[in-house]
Protein backbone atom coordinates (compact mmCIF):
# COMPACT_ATOMS: atom_id res chain seq x y z
CA UNK A 1 0.00 0.00 0.00
CA UNK A 2 1.37 3.37 -0.94
CA UNK A 3 1.25 6.26 1.46
CA UNK A 4 -0.46 9.50 0.49
CA UNK A 5 2.87 11.36 0.25
CA UNK A 6 4.12 8.79 -2.27
CA UNK A 7 0.93 9.02 -4.31
CA UNK A 8 1.35 12.78 -4.66
CA UNK A 9 4.78 12.37 -6.27
CA UNK A 10 3.51 9.89 -8.90
CA UNK A 11 1.31 10.44 -11.86
CA UNK A 12 -1.70 8.13 -12.27
CA UNK A 13 0.10 5.80 -14.70
CA UNK A 14 3.09 5.37 -12.34
CA UNK A 15 0.80 4.81 -9.38
CA UNK A 16 -1.25 2.17 -11.20
CA UNK A 17 1.89 0.36 -12.35
CA UNK A 18 3.37 0.38 -8.84
CA UNK A 19 0.10 -0.84 -7.35
CA UNK A 20 -0.13 -3.66 -9.91
CA UNK A 21 3.45 -4.72 -9.21
CA UNK A 22 2.79 -4.76 -5.47
CA UNK A 23 -0.36 -6.85 -5.95
CA UNK A 24 1.46 -9.35 -8.17
CA UNK A 25 4.21 -9.68 -5.52
CA UNK A 26 1.59 -10.40 -2.88
CA UNK A 27 0.03 -13.09 -5.09
CA UNK A 28 3.42 -14.77 -5.50
CA UNK A 29 4.12 -14.58 -1.77
CA UNK A 30 0.76 -16.17 -1.00
CA UNK A 31 1.65 -19.19 -3.16
CA UNK A 32 4.28 -20.26 -0.63
CA UNK A 33 3.53 -21.83 2.74
CA UNK A 34 5.93 -19.65 4.67
CA UNK A 35 9.06 -17.54 4.38
CA UNK A 36 11.36 -20.54 4.74
CA UNK A 37 9.84 -22.19 1.66
CA UNK A 38 9.95 -18.91 -0.25
CA UNK A 39 13.63 -18.33 0.62
CA UNK A 40 14.48 -21.87 -0.53
CA UNK A 41 12.72 -21.28 -3.88
CA UNK A 42 14.54 -17.97 -4.38
CA UNK A 43 17.85 -19.65 -3.54
CA UNK A 44 17.23 -22.37 -6.13
CA UNK A 45 16.35 -19.77 -8.74
CA UNK A 46 19.47 -17.72 -8.01
CA UNK A 47 21.67 -20.83 -8.09
CA UNK A 48 20.28 -21.80 -11.49
CA UNK A 49 20.58 -18.25 -12.85
CA UNK A 50 24.16 -17.66 -11.66
CA UNK A 51 25.71 -21.14 -11.78
CA UNK A 52 23.90 -23.16 -14.46
CA UNK A 53 22.07 -20.94 -16.96
CA UNK A 54 24.13 -19.84 -19.94
CA UNK A 55 23.79 -16.18 -20.92
CA UNK A 56 24.16 -15.08 -24.53
CA UNK A 57 25.36 -11.59 -23.50
CA UNK A 58 28.46 -13.11 -21.89
CA UNK A 59 29.37 -15.58 -24.63
CA UNK A 60 27.17 -18.41 -23.33
CA UNK A 61 28.88 -18.63 -19.97
CA UNK A 62 27.35 -18.43 -16.54
CA UNK A 63 27.69 -15.21 -14.52
CA UNK A 64 29.78 -17.12 -11.98
CA UNK A 65 32.23 -18.24 -14.67
CA UNK A 66 32.71 -14.68 -15.89
CA UNK A 67 33.02 -13.33 -12.37
CA UNK A 68 35.61 -15.87 -11.22
CA UNK A 69 37.62 -15.52 -14.43
CA UNK A 70 37.86 -11.78 -13.76
CA UNK A 71 38.68 -12.25 -10.07
CA UNK A 72 41.39 -14.81 -10.79
CA UNK A 73 42.97 -12.72 -13.56
CA UNK A 74 44.66 -9.68 -11.95
CA UNK A 75 45.06 -7.97 -15.35
CA UNK A 76 41.38 -8.23 -16.26
CA UNK A 77 38.90 -5.49 -15.49
CA UNK A 78 36.05 -7.68 -16.74
CA UNK A 79 35.30 -5.24 -19.55
CA UNK A 80 36.16 -7.72 -22.29
CA UNK A 81 33.23 -10.02 -21.34
CA UNK A 82 30.60 -7.35 -20.89
CA UNK A 83 28.58 -6.12 -23.85
CA UNK A 84 29.17 -2.52 -24.85
CA UNK A 85 26.24 -0.22 -24.11
CA UNK A 86 25.79 2.86 -26.24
Amino acid sequence: VLYLSEKKRMNKKEYNFTQQEWESCLKVLNEYKNMKVLKKAIGKYMENYNQKRLHSAIEYQTPNEVYFQAVNNPNSKGDDKLPKVS
